[in-house]
């Protein structure tokens, strides 16, 4: 491969302080910790310090960048700033026992890129005060916001993996990433492309002209979602979001290691759901009989429902089960039956269970 020895032993020399780090015990008592926290049992408050002024914090060249090679220097920079962050001001951070290597995927963003005027700029850093342009003064300005399209070069990916394999081997284990973490801030993308204040003036004098906008917005980022869901381009591995940790037994049992539940877990069992189930909506607490429950779903024709999953918490439960190609997470409010008994009956026979349920998610798997 041509890659230059020199980046290779400053990755493999910067990989191997990670991993001394990431296999401390004290990592998995962290993530039960903040399974606590996340379960709504919390042990004690938990701590992360994020959004760092790292051009203020280069002490003894810690974080200056040595690899040369693009791709690897970016890669480099994160690494140094995990190293950097566990060594000064840890204290409720998890790392993962790997290495995620970014895929080869591409983000085209709205199409409508914010002409911005920044002012006090500080060169070595990321944050400064800025003046926005408004792009968005009339109806024919919204369609200049474009539907997001993800890309994956595949090939690249792969390529990319195995310089990783190359370069960690003995040292890392290594993970592909699993792809993008989406950002829903419509609003922020908004404020960047019409301004603040034209956004607050227009709540009031066009507030029919801002609802448009935010409706080619949000229909813009949903089709960036829809294009991911069929690319399997989301990263539902990576163990942060907005700046705290995710992990739970529900979705994210053991850092980063993936979907898939550790505890409160049955062996998948078949349902089959009876012909044209109209959709529906439980509103009441009453009997409920599983064919009423899965009426919820909308499911025309007769398909396997596979059972995959039960979460207790104080106040409700959760039923996780799969349909085909879809998944859909289910609320149960409790009553005096735990969900694991309904669960367990596993039958399309009726029977009857105090619940009230709705249906809070269906996604593209």
């Amino acid at each position: 491969m041509a890659f230059s020895t020199r980046d290779k032993e400053v990755l493999r020399r910067l990989a191997a302080e990670y991993m001394e780090f990431a296999l401390l015990p004290v990592q998995k008592e962290k993530i039960e910790l903040w399974k606590a926290l996340n379960r709504g049992k919390m042990v004690r408050p938990m701590v992360l310090i994020d959004q760092l002024p790292w051009n203020e914090l280069n002490i003894n060249d810690e974080l200056t960048l040595q690899v040369e090679d693009p791709f690897w220097r970016g890669f480099e920079d994160g690494l140094r700033k995990q190293i950097y962050q566990w060594r000064h001001f840890p204290v409720d951070m998890v790392l993962d026992p790997y290495l995620t290597v970014p895929l080869a995927a591409g983000f085209s963003g709205y199409g409508l890129s914010p002409h911005v005027d920044i002012l006090n700029y500080d060169r070595t850093s990321g944050v400064n005060a800025q003046h926005f342009e408004n792009l968005i003064r009339d109806m024919d300005d919204i369609c200049k916001i474009k539907d997001i399209v993800i890309t994956h070069d595949k090939a690249e990916s792969a390529r990319i993996m195995q310089e990783a394999e190359c370069i960690f081997d003995g040292v890392a284990p290594v993970v592909a990433s699993h792809g993008f973490q989406f950002h829903i801030g419509v609003w922020d993308y908004l404020t960047q492309v019409m301004g603040v204040e034209n956004i607050y003036i227009d709540l009031i004098d066009r507030p029919e002209f801002l609802h448009a906008a935010m409706r080619r917005v949000t229909d813009a980022t949903i089709a960036g979602i829809k294009c991911a869901n069929e690319l399997k381009l989301h990263d539902d591995i990576i163990n942060t979001c907005h700046c705290s940790h995710i992990f739970t037994d529900e979705l994210l049992p053991d850092c980063g290691a993936g979907k898939g539940s550790t505890v409160n877990t049955i062996a998948p069992s078949v349902i089959v759901i009876p012909d044209n189930l109209c959709s529906g909506f439980i509103k009441n607490t009453g009997d409920v009989t599983l064919e009423v429950l899965l009426k919820v779903i909308a499911i025309e024709d007769p398909f396997v429902v596979t059972i995959l999953t039960v979460v207790d918490t104080d106040r409700s439960s959760v039923l996780i089960i799969h349909v085909e190609e879809e998944f859909a997470v289910i609320f149960l409010g409790k009553n005096n039956r735990t969900i694991q008994q309904v669960c367990m009956k596993n039958t399309a026979d009726s029977f009857a269970c105090s619940y009230a349920a709705i249906v809070v998610c269906v996604c593209s798997c």
